[in-house]
């Protein structure tokens, strides 16, 4: 299922957007989100995407983005530090580039 975030993926709609994510593992299992709109978005939103990548994992489901992350998100890993020594599974996930690479 395609979970759509808005423009704004902040603390302040947090809650809605982990009520939307496992909303939607529990009615159809795998999940891609839809985060190509985000222009405001703050590190909520990057525990919220980990927490699912782990619930994901755990539970054999598949929990992907639809697109690579946009300019705004990227920058947003880049201050957070999640991209300074990222795995390739990280990279592939979050990059859209392939593992090995």
């Amino acid at each position: 299922m395609l979970v759509p975030l808005g423009e704004s993926a902040t603390i302040r709609n947090a809650e809605t957007i982990c009520e939307s994510l496992l909303a939607a593992f529990d009615e159809h299992g795998d999940v891609e989100l839809d985060a190509t709109a985000v222009v405001e978005a703050d590190l909520s939103l990057i525990q919220l995407v980990e927490a699912a990548r782990v619930h994901a994992a755990r539970s054999g489901r598949r929990f992907a983005l639809c697109a690579p992350v946009n300019a705004a998100l990227e920058a947003l890993l880049r201050r957070g530090g999640f991209l300074t020594a990222p795995s390739p599974a990280d990279r592939g996930f979050w990059l859209g580039e392939e593992q090995g690479r």
